[in-house]
């Protein structure tokens, strides 16, 4: 699906709520004492909250009824919100 390089238009992640990763390559997470790796079947949160900016999302395919999505952060995401990059679906 990531092949076929669709990218939909970008829109606002809305508020905050936990997505399941895809990513079959594990994306790296920051934490203020180090980092750690986010990896297929982990959970990371997206979108505005009381302490993150947000992000946005875009389309990047659809089988079946399913979209597939990715994350763009805002700034430099750290602890439980996702990373840019994240695969996730709808």
């Amino acid at each position: 699906m990531l092949a076929l390089n669709y990218r939909g238009p970008k829109q606002n992640a809305g508020s905050w709520h936990w997505v399941d990763v895809v990513n079959l390559d594990p994306g790296e997470q920051s934490f203020s004492n180090g980092y750690g790796y986010l990896a297929y079947g982990d959970t990371c949160g997206a979108g505005k909250s009381d302490t993150s900016r947000g992000g946005v999302i875009r389309a990047r395919g659809k089988a079946g009824n399913r979209v597939l999505y990715e994350y763009d952060a805002k700034g430099g995401p750290m602890g439980t919100q996702c990373p840019d990059g994240v695969l996730f679906w709808e």
